[in-house]
């Protein structure tokens, strides 16, 4: 028996695409900011037209996936950020640790961003 699945809400759409801009905002390089911004329009114009419930409740979950690999992004960074801003032996073993983490989990290909 096939489960039926209910789409999100008009709202809960809205709300997904302004925490997309929002975060967008937040990069600090130009390039990435326009990028990110530019790819969430298009991805969101072209699933404008989904009819399905379940593609669109694929999508919304796709969605909320990419939205938290851009706010992991930006919460790393900003935490590299203070470590290495502070400068001590800990802080530096710290930044060591997240930095090789952060190669090897996001930029070896784990996350995808958009």
């Amino acid at each position: 028996m096939a489960t039926v699945v209910s789409p999100p809400s008009r709202t809960t759409v809205l709300s997904l695409f302004r925490s997309f801009l929002r975060s967008a905002r937040q990069f600090p390089d130009y390039n990435i900011k326009e990028y990110t911004k530019r790819r969430t329009i298009d991805a969101f114009h072209s699933n404008k037209t989904l009819s399905n419930p379940s593609s669109v409740a694929a999508a919304f979950a796709d969605g909320n996936y990419q939205l938290q690999v851009v706010v992991l992004y930006l919460d790393v960074r900003y935490l590299l950020l203070v470590l290495h801003l502070q400068r001590t032996t800990t802080t530096r073993f710290v930044y060591n640790f997240l930095t090789r983490w952060w190669i090897r989990t996001v930029e070896g290909g784990s996350f995808t961003l958009l």
